[in-house]
């Protein structure tokens, strides 16, 4: 799953902040286009890679990154819980793509974490959905309640 801000970040910076959340694992910047990184063993577990990419033709969000790998269990719940930590940690603008629960047919959905608050997202007919004519903004439908749950030191879920 992805990542979307609108702040840059070098590879070494992702690493050492998924490692703060997830410090039994280990990360490696690869999106498999390349040889694998020294060090990396798919047969392990815990190893994990990520990868940067920008789109700066996009007006917003134009930072995407992705991580492979992770557990499978809780992965909508996971990645809200880095989108959030990482809106936090770096007070910017995060968007995690959503799946409202009792709508799950809807692709258009995202959360967007700024400033301690949660807004449910259309990107529908917009520049960052794809439409690029008249380069429309992510429209803010609202502020969203969500129950976020906590992972532990192997990005496994502990409460529910």
């Amino acid at each position: 799953m992805d990542l979307f801000t609108d702040r840059t970040f070098q590879p070494f910076e992702i690493e050492e902040f998924l490692l703060g959340l997830f410090p039994k694992l280990t990360f490696f910047n690869w999106d498999f286009s390349t040889e694998q990184p020294n060090g990396f063993d798919a047969e392990n577990q815990f190893h994990m890679n990520f990868h940067i990419e920008s789109n700066n033709s996009l007006i917003e969000f134009q930072n995407c990154i992705t991580l492979y790998r992770m557990p499978q269990e809780n992965v909508q719940q996971r990645f809200l819980y880095i989108g959030k930590r990482m809106s936090d940690k770096y007070e910017i603008r995060v968007l995690v793509g959503f799946r409202i629960p009792d709508k799950e047919y809807d692709p258009y959905r995202n959360i967007i974490f700024e400033k301690g608050k949660n807004y449910l997202v259309e990107d529908f007919d917009t520049d960052f959905g794809g439409w690029h004519e008249g380069k429309k903004p992510i429209k803010v439908e609202n502020e969203y309640s969500l129950e976020l749950i906590e992972f532990d030191e192997y990005a496994n879920a502990i409460s529910q």
